[in-house]
């Protein structure tokens, strides 16, 4: 998935307005396990891709108080005025829809087992029915005889979590009712209005006046949020109706919760203090009714929340992993004042190859920096959209190499321009002549001329362009091992002649580390050691001159003293490189080589 929509905020009808992610009294989502498609309840069911935001088809008539879509996102279920039906996404067409004892009563949940052979329904009067795929025979059911104000579906169905009146909240078998845990919200006890589990099945979030983070397995909460009323933030719990939380998401990581409220608030709160982060005012919108995060990871490392304005039903808040909360939150809050005006002038291209048809072993976070990349360029550096080109795995074959880099870029930077090509994926080298390659997502080690990019080929042709500045940055490593790495079969590591770096006139090249060196990843924040550091450094609040097409020797002493101390402490030198010098570069601004005639001529 290109993890680009992260949060992502269902509301009741608002005014008319923009043309993205429009969907007419869409109030209710669910998204596929790799997060690649959403589903929407709204004037029937609508499928989207959620990467693009694109509508991919509509089917169904009647809107629907519940939406599920099963982990290998072929299958969609719905349940419009108690009535459950099974979807086919693929075609749109109605599979079955079953018949049980609870149907005059609304659906709360809706859940697919993540094994793809159940789908379970739970309904306001306390019944819960379970179903077997494909033919929808009936399973299992029970009956919450208490009833309850709040109810979720563990992420594998197999577990839900229900509140009673009584403000307990229990941990049930989604199959037979037993009961496997239960909590008290506090003395007296609160109502809990809302119920989410966390990506990993093992936490949970509650809201009642408060919100309220908990382990599975413990008894006391790991962090509790007063919601705040009037200003009052901290000082407890106040009534006040017109803030009551009407839903509630945790992300995958339970680092983050995200609440929707009744007054048409939307809070972004974190479960090490319980702090708010962020408070949206939708009301412009509509109200919020419903509020999810998609199943990505890409909120690890967090530096801007903001919203793809469309007043018609969707407000979309997206995290690209930048920073660090420590160092991020006035990014995260949007208040910095650092993001750039859009500049038409500006390209770039972002290419992530993480995965590889040819068998090669997956470069893991490969994809994600690249999608990161372009959230940066576009949020911040002011690089509009429409300018930047992003290929990512599958969409990043060598014929895509060519058709981006060699005619997209040739035919469109202007004179003055600036342009950025970034890479995160495998490189390397032939071990006769030493020439350095970056891997597509078709490239065949073994033929690495016939199947791979070169690099000097790369940039020659950010040489040949008219733009002001050209910058490559790369995070690959050319040793023969590693996650950014490959080599030939039958060649040993670091067996291979040198490569001799062409003479830049126009460009200028960072690198992930030396020729020789390994490249590492960074596993907490989701991205390549690098990769994570170029982004700090272009997000950092404190830096906001900071730019890759304009103080790139500033970001490369930020990005490269970052990465030599975090590669020391795990005994693995890196060391990233500028090309050319630091002392040629600073040469280079006294003379300035005129931009070469698009036309051609003298």
């Amino acid at each position: 998935m290109h993890p680009l929509l992260a949060v992502v905020l269902a509301l009741c009808p608002g005014p008319a307005g923009g043309a993205q992610w429009s969907i007419e009294r869409g109030h209710i989502i669910a998204f596929s396990q790799d997060g690649s498609k959403a589903l929407v309840s709204g004037q029937g069911l609508q499928l989207w891709d959620a990467a693009s935001g694109q509508l991919i088809k509509r089917f169904g008539q009647r809107s629907a108080d519940a939406v599920a879509v099963s982990a290998d996102g072929m299958l969609g279920a719905d349940a419009p005025l108690g009535a459950v039906r099974l979807w086919s996404l693929a075609t749109g067409t109605l599979q079955a829809a079953p018949r049980y004892p609870s149907a005059v009563f609304p659906v709360r949940a809706l859940a697919f087992t993540g094994d793809g052979k159940k789908l379970l329904a739970a309904f306001n009067d306390g019944f819960i029915q379970a179903w077997d795929l494909p033919d929808l025979a009936e399973a299992s059911s029970w009956q919450e005889g208490r009833g309850f104000s709040a109810i979720a579906f563990s992420p594998d169905g197999r577990k839900l979590l229900v509140s009673s009146k009584m403000g307990i909240i229990e941990l049930r078998d989604s199959f037979d009712g037993r009961q496997l845990g239960s909590w008290r919200t506090g003395s007296p006890p609160a109502v809990v209005r809302a119920l989410a589990f966390c990506g990993d099945g093992k936490r949970f979030v509650s809201t009642s006046e408060s919100i309220s983070f908990w382990r599975i397995d413990a008894q006391e909460p790991v962090a509790v949020s007063f919601e705040p009323k009037g200003g009052s933030k901290g000082k407890g719990p106040q009534s006040r109706p017109s803030d009551a939380i009407t839903s509630a998401a945790c992300s995958s990581d339970a680092r983050f919760a995200l609440t929707g409220h009744a007054d048409g608030m939307v809070r972004l709160w974190d479960d090490v203090k319980g702090n708010e982060l962020k408070t949206w005012d939708t009301t412009v919108f509509g109200k919020p009714t419903n509020v999810r995060f998609s199943p990505e990871d890409a909120w690890k490392n967090v530096n801007q929340v903001y919203f793809l304005p469309d007043s018609r039903g969707i407000v979309m808040a997206r995290i690209g992993g930048i920073k660090t909360w420590d160092r991020s939150v006035p990014a995260l809050l949007g208040e910095s004042g650092l993001a750039r005006p859009p500049d038409p002038r500006a390209f770039a291209v972002v290419i992530g190859v993480g995965g590889y048809s040819s068998g090669l072993q997956r470069s893991d976070y490969a994809a994600q920096d690249a999608v990161a990349m372009r959230d940066l360029l576009v949020t911040r550096l002011g690089f509009p959209a429409d300018n930047v080109a992003l290929l990512v795995d599958d969409h990043a074959t060598l014929a895509d190499f060519s058709k981006y880099l060699d005619a997209w870029m040739k035919n469109r930077v202007p004179q003055d321009g600036r342009v950025i090509v970034y890479f995160a994926g495998r490189g390397m080298r032939e071990p006769a002549s030493g020439e350095a390659f970056l891997l597509s997502n078709d490239s065949d080690p073994a033929y690495p001329e016939e199947t791979a990019y070169p690099l000097r080929t790369l940039l020659a042709r950010l040489e040949e362009l008219p733009a002001r500045t050209s910058t490559l940055i790369l995070d690959a490593c050319f040793c023969g091992t590693g996650p950014r790495s490959a080599q030939a079969p039958g060649v040993r590591p670091l067996v291979t002649k040198n490569w001799t770096a062409p003479d830049l006139k126009r460009t200028i090249m960072l690198s992930a580390a030396r020729m020789r060196q390994c490249c590492a990843i960074e596993p907490r924040s989701g991205h390549g050691l690098f990769t994570q550091a170029i982004l700090e450094g272009l997000g950092s609040a404190t830096a906001p001159e900071t730019d890759p097409a304009g103080d790139v020797e500033g970001l490369y002493d930020y990005a490269s003293k970052r990465v030599v101390a975090a590669s020391a402490d795990r005994g693995s030198p890196q060391e990233p490189e500028i090309r050319p010098s630091l002392a040629a570069l600073r040469s280079r601004k006294m003379a300035v080589p005129p931009a070469p005639n698009p036309k051609g001529g003298d």
